[in-house]
């Protein structure tokens, strides 16, 4: 959606282009910072793998922050001239260097020497496919990948940044969005008409009531937003 389309959709509730209001001319400011408030609980996460380098600009993937960070590949990782990519063999090397018994036994000992093996091959499989430490510079949008054995490559999961309102692309966040910014347009308008008192005036202005629905709607659609935020959906680049 264009802002156009955001500021015709939340001028309707205030009677659009046919009524004139305190608002016009701001709704684009207050859109803006729907958009600011709802980002706190957008977190779409992304993977993207980039080859191997000290320095990464991550710029036109708008990162906003890194959750996790994996080899690309693993083909490279061996210790001790076992080959971690390698459960059968990796197995029996661990059970004379770290068991300290090269053959299995009998009945529930064996049964209990083998998942002993399989549990330490898991563990140090992770461990070396997530070695990668790293850096994330926001403010410059980069990231600084650290490794003592760099893979060739490595992928990324990392929450989506949005810059500006035409970059979200889920019509239920559009949804979400316009509705905080309806609430936040109340609010707005009746503290603006209750800033004043009137004497003797043959209209009153229904400032308390824009307060109210205000309230109630931003409370409504901050505690959706809140349960939404809550899944995670991951898109790869």
């Amino acid at each position: 959606m264009r802002m156009e389309d955001y500021v015709a959709a939340v001028k309707i509730p205030f009677g659009g282009d046919i009524i004139e209001t305190e608002l016009d001319g701001s709704y684009e400011k207050i859109i803006e910072e729907a958009l600011r408030q709802a980002k706190v609980y957008m977190k779409e996460s992304r993977i993207k793998t980039y080859n191997w380098a000290p320095v990464i600009d991550t710029t036109e993937d708008r990162v906003l922050r890194v959750q996790r960070i994996f080899r690309g590949t693993t083909n490279d990782l061996s210790l001790a001239g076992a080959n971690v990519n390698d459960p059968t063999g990796f197995d029996i090397w661990l059970g004379s260097a770290l068991i300290g018994q090269g053959t299995l036994g009998s009945g529930i000992y064996a049964f209990a020497q083998q998942f002993d093996r399989l549990s330490q091959y898991q563990k140090m499989y992770n461990s070396l496919g997530s070695d990668i430490d790293y850096k994330f510079n926001y403010a410059e949008k980069k990231l600084f990948p650290i490794s003592n054995r760099p893979p060739s490559a490595f992928t990324i999961l990392y929450v989506l940044d949005y810059d500006n309102i035409e970059q979200v692309e889920s019509p239920e966040w559009q949804n979400m969005i316009i509705r905080l910014a309806v609430a936040l347009g109340k609010m707005t308008l009746g503290k603006i008409r209750g800033s004043w008192s009137q004497t003797s005036a043959l209209y009153t202005t229904n400032a308390a009531e824009y307060v109210s629905e205000g309230n109630a709607e931003y409370q409504q659609v901050t505690e959706e937003m809140k349960n939404f935020g809550r899944r995670v959906i991951v898109k790869g680049n």
